[in-house]
Order: C-alpha cells, then structure tokens, then sequence
C-alpha cells in the first residue's frame, strides 16, 4: 500500500520524494490531459512496486469504479488555478 511507509523505507528501490511527485503528476495528467480521473484514491486503491522503468517506485492505481469525466471548461479552470497557484510564487 500506498501508506505503509516503514516498508516503502526500508526498500531501497522506492523514493518517496519521486513517489509524491509522480502521484502530484499522474493527477495533473488526469485532470489537465485526460479529463478523467479517479475520485476515490485512499491508500488501498494505490500501491507501489518496484521497475526498472521507473526508477523510485511505479505507482499502481486499483479500482476506477468512481471516476469522473470533466468538461473542458472545467478542465481549463483547473489549469488555470494551476497557473494561479505558481504565479503568486513568483
């Protein structure tokens, strides 16, 4: 599981810093890109795994039984939130 960080520690082939970014990227993708995504991520719909293509951990998603379809503009209002969000650092 997502969550079971002792064990995700103790497994040198898993970074939980590339873990969280991957997971922050794999919902920007669904929102921004697809327009589709899963609405019920708690830890036992998402586990990790080890790859050789994916150096830190591959993320595994389980059980779109609750998805959503955005509308474009409502995709677009996401980005643009986004945008917001890294303008105000700036």
């Amino acid at each position: 599981k997502i969550n079971d960080f002792a064990k995700i520690d103790a497994t040198p082939e898993f970074d939980r810093k590339v873990l969280a970014n991957n997971l922050a990227k794999s919902y920007l993708l669904q929102f921004c890109r697809f327009g589709f995504f899963n609405t019920d991520p708690h830890p036992g719909n998402l586990a990790v795994k080890t790859s050789a293509a994916s150096p830190g951990g591959q993320l595994i998603f389980y059980d779109f039984g609750q998805a959503c379809q955005l509308e474009p503009g409502q995709q677009q209002g996401i980005q643009n939130c986004i945008e917001s969000i890294i303008d105000l650092g700036e």
